[in-house]
Formats: structure tokens, sequence, C-alpha cells
């Protein structure tokens, strides 16, 4: 049998785009998250609650944080009114068909290839991976993805040169322009795709992009003096030169973790190698659909880093711009096929094995975000439905979530799940032979005939807590059975969670009502229970 490469470049392919939408939709919740609360539930209890259209439309035109997200809310109604009630797996779902539309433009349209070969492949590995704060957060996603997909999808039928094709591209950057803040520069990054154009489409455009600017920002307040992008830049330039390196450093963080200076080096290559890019007129008269991909892509980057710059050094490397960090490795990738395409031939085998490499450490990175994003959301709702306790929602100030969750639900547009959905116990253990000693600091128990839930810190006396897990130990009938704890969130650090710390809500509806708190138990995936510690009465 004759050995086809293709075939082989599309079954991973297929297996990379496979697993991420798998590993996304599995851990998807119907629970919201962040700004998930004010985006998706208090706007549409105050839609639904709203007299005359007027006040619709304004609220849905209505800017969050400088940015105008209509196409989000459009699809966070269109979801209320098909189903009855909000879904934030939905919203999720609509999210990844957003990243596989991208990813069938740039690795089909952008490498132009009509087929996926060696040339596809790459920008797809790349792109591929199930990115928790991205796909998995419906506020982040939907306005993020939907945006970079108008963009690129308003070059593409820019570069067509038909009027058919610049009417799609006018509306595409228009949806752009609506759906997220950095959607506006498509019409900047658009500009070399306008050359050798008639004078009245380059009118058209230009007409259209400045009522598109003075439309958005009608009535958008950019805060105060101090907040505003020139006061940034002119109070602290220093910081905003290194945001932005470390905004296009930032996917080998999976590589060199925390470490700043190693991402100021990769983020200095990546715009070095861009910059240099965008001045090569070979790409720019050759592949002008690359050239404003990846122009579209360094503009989102620098005016991200200058916006985020007034919450400190790093704060371009949140894990929700992933999405728009890794796509200019993807546009440089494309671009240098363009320039050396004989120089890159005998390097792709290597570059093929490398991708794969990071797609792998970048995929098993974000699985164990997923799973613990999953766990966090249930066991905060947990709380909340079965203690009355709101402070473990994840919510900047959870006490504020509260308030938006119930009136949500009292509408009408959001219908939680209940806890006995996903309140599931590990089942039943024997006490270890030889377990190690456990140190056990209790901040806070309640007991009541509905629940028992403890809170408080378990960690090993003498060794790293590594990837031990902390487990319940309760005796219901003859029976000690491990149930899950949930990750302790503290208002004031909602972020920077303390591994040791947890929270153990215990229903006693689950057991029967016949239930006991015995002790605190520290897991192991592998070994198992390697300690446990009892609680004291």
């Amino acid at each position: 049998m004759k050995f086809e490469p293709n075939k082989l470049y599309w079954f991973i392919g297929a297996g990379a785009v496979l697993a991420m939408i798998c590993t996304s939709l599995i851990y998807a919740v119907n629970i919201p998250y962040f700004d998930d609360y004010n985006l998706v539930l208090d706007f549409l209890r105050r839609f639904k609650e709203s007299d005359t259209l007027g006040q619709k439309l304004s609220l849905i035109w209505e800017p969050r944080n400088g940015h105008r997200i209509v196409f989000f809310r459009l699809m966070t109604l269109l979801d209320w009114s098909l189903f009855g009630a909000v879904s934030f797996i939905h919203l999720i779902l609509i999210a990844n068909l957003g990243w596989l539309a991208v990813i069938y433009l740039v690795s089909g349209f952008y490498s132009g290839e009509s087929k996926l070969t060696q040339w596809g492949l790459i920008p797809l590995l790349l792109m591929a991976v199930p990115e928790w704060a991205v796909l998995n957060w419906s506020a982040s996603g939907l306005t993020g993805i939907w945006m970079v997909l108008f963009s690129l999808s308003s070059f593409y039928y820019l570069s067509k040169r038909t009027d058919l094709g610049f009417v799609l591209a006018l509306f595409a950057a228009i949806l752009a322009s609506i759906s997220f803040g950095g959607g506006l520069l498509v019409f900047m990054a658009g500009i070399p795709l306008l050359l050798n154009l008639d004078r009245r489409k380059v009118i058209t455009w230009t007409t259209i992009f400045v009522l598109c600017s003075i439309s958005y920002l009608w009535g958008v307040s950019s805060g105060s003096e101090s907040d505003s992008p020139l006061t940034i830049m002119l109070s602290s330039p220093h910081i905003v030169a290194a945001n932005t390196l470390l905004f296009f450093g930032a996917p080998f963080k999976v590589i060199y973790g925390d470490q700043h200076f190693w991402g100021l080096i990769f983020g200095l290559a990546i715009l070095a190698g861009s910059t240099w890019m965008l001045l090569q007129s070979k790409l720019r008269s050759n592949r002008p659909l690359v050239y404003s991909g990846l122009l579209f892509l360094v503009l989102l980057g620098v005016v991200t880093a200058i916006m985020r710059s007034q919450f400190g050094l790093g704060a371009t490397t949140a894990y929700r711009y992933r999405f728009f960090q890794i796509l200019p490795l993807v546009f440089l990738f494309l671009g240098w096929k363009e320039i050396n395409m004989s120089r890159i031939k005998s390097l792709l085998p290597a570059l093929v094995i490398m991708t794969l490499v990071f797609f792998g450490l970048r995929y098993f990175d974000n699985l164990d975000r997923l799973q613990f994003l999953r766990h966090r959301l249930e066991m905060g709702l947990l709380s909340l439905q079965v203690a009355d306790r709101p402070d473990q929602l994840s919510f900047r100030v959870p006490s504020q979530a509260d308030p938006i969750y119930e009136h949500a639900v009292e509408a009408g547009v959001y219908n939680p799940p209940d806890w006995s959905s996903f309140y599931q116990p590990l089942g039943e253990f024997e006490m270890p032979s030889g377990d190690i000693p456990v140190r056990l600091i209790i901040h806070e128990k309640i007991e009541n005939e509905d629940v028992i839930e403890l809170r408080g810190m378990a960690f090993p006396e003498h060794s790293m807590f590594g990837d031990l897990q902390i487990m319940g130990v309760v005796r219901t009938g003859e029976k000690q059975i491990l149930v899950p704890t949930g990750p302790y969130t503290h208002p004031s650090a909602l972020i920077e969670q303390n591994p040791t710390a947890f929270v153990l809500t215990i229903p006693r509806a689950f057991f029967d009502g016949s239930v006991e708190l015995e002790g605190i138990a520290l897991y192991h995936p592998i070994k198992g229970v390697v300690g446990v510690v009892k609680v004291p009465e």
C-alpha cells in the first residue's frame, strides 16, 4: 500500500481539533464565571424588565469597560429566546464554533492550500488547543474569538477584489467593531488590501471606519485621567514596553512558567520577527491577506498592552488573551513560508515535530486548568445551594454575585443546575496502613440538619504538597466514603489559590441524613489515600 502523507496530516489535524472540542465540552458547565454574572445574567434580567424597545436597544449597545459587545449580547438573547433560559454550555458551544471557523480560515484560506498538508498542519496545531479561559468562559470566548473571526473574514473578502467581496468585507468589519474593542483595528489593518482598488471603495472604507469609530466611542467613558492610554504611555513607558513583549511571549509560559525574563526574550523574538515580516515588500505585494492578518494581530497586541498596563507588570499574560497571543506565531509561519519557501521546506519536518510537542504541552496544561475550573464552579454552587453560603462563587466580590444570581433565577432567564446533578463522592475507602502525618487547621465548621461544612487547611507535616488532593472522610451506616472538597476562595485573593486550603460541603440529603464527618484525607491520583487526620469534635 502506498503511503499518502496527506492522510496522515488529516488524521493528526482532525485528532487535534476533535480533542479540543471534546475536551472543552466535557468540562463545560452551566454555571457563570466572573464577567458572566454581569454580562449575561444581569444583562438578561435588565433586558426582560425593560419596558420599551428603546431601553432594550440601549442595553444591547451599552458599553462595558470601554468595549461594545453587541454580538455577544445578541447571542445571549438568541439562546434565551430559543430555550427559555440562557445556558452557558450553549454559549461555550458557540465560542467553540467560532474557534473552529478561525482554524478553517487560517489553516486553509490563509495558508493558500486547497488540502490540509504540512503547511496547514502547523497553524492548525498551534490553534487547536482548548484554552480554558477562552473556550470555557463565555464572556471571554464569545467576544474575542468572534471578533477575530469577523476581522479575518473581512480581510479574506477584501482580497477577492470584487464588488460583492467588498460589501461582505465591510459587513464583517462592522461586526468585528461591535464585537470587542480591538475590532476597530480591522479598518487600519485592511489598508494594504485596499491598494489598487478604485477610489470609491477606499473612500467608502474610510467613511465607514470614521462612522464606526464615532458611534463606538460615543458615550464610552475612558475612566479616570490616569487610566487613559496617553497617560499610561507617558507615565509608565517602561511598563507598557515590557507588557507588550510579555504579551507576545505569553504562549510560551507553559515552558518558562512565571519567569518574566524569559517572557521578555520570547516576546522580543516574536515582535522583532513580526516587525521584520511587515517590512517585507514581497509579503505585502504577493500575500496581502497574510500581511493584513499579521498587522492586525500586532496592532491588537500593542493596544492590549497599552490598555492593560495600568494594572501593572504582567497584566497582559492572562490566559484570556491566549487566543490573541498564539495567532501572531501562526501568521509569522505563513509569512515565512511565502518569503523563504525553499529554506522553510527543508526545516518543515522538524517544525511539525516541534509544533506537535508544543501542542501536547499546552493541551495538558489546559486540561488541568479545565478540570480545576469545573470543580471550583461546581463546589461554589454546591456551597450556595446547600449551605446558603455565596462567598465561594467565582466573582471578584462573591457577595455581589449572589443577588445577580438570585434575581436572574427569579426572572426566569437562568436555570442553574441542581447540586445533586454533579455531586459525586468517590466511594468507599480503607484507612491506609502507612499514612503520613497530616496537619489540619480549621477556620470554620457548620453543622445543622441540612449540611456539614468545614473550612480550613490540610497538608503533610513533613513533605511538599505536590499533586495531593484534599478529601473529606464521612461515615454513612457501616461505610467510610471519600467526598470531594472545593478550593477555598478568599474574597481578597480570588485568583491566587492556596492548594492547601479547602471547603468541604456535605449535603445530608445525599446520604439520607445519616452521615458523620470523621476526618480529612490527603489523596494522590495514583497512590490513593496517603494520610488521614481526624476532625476534632
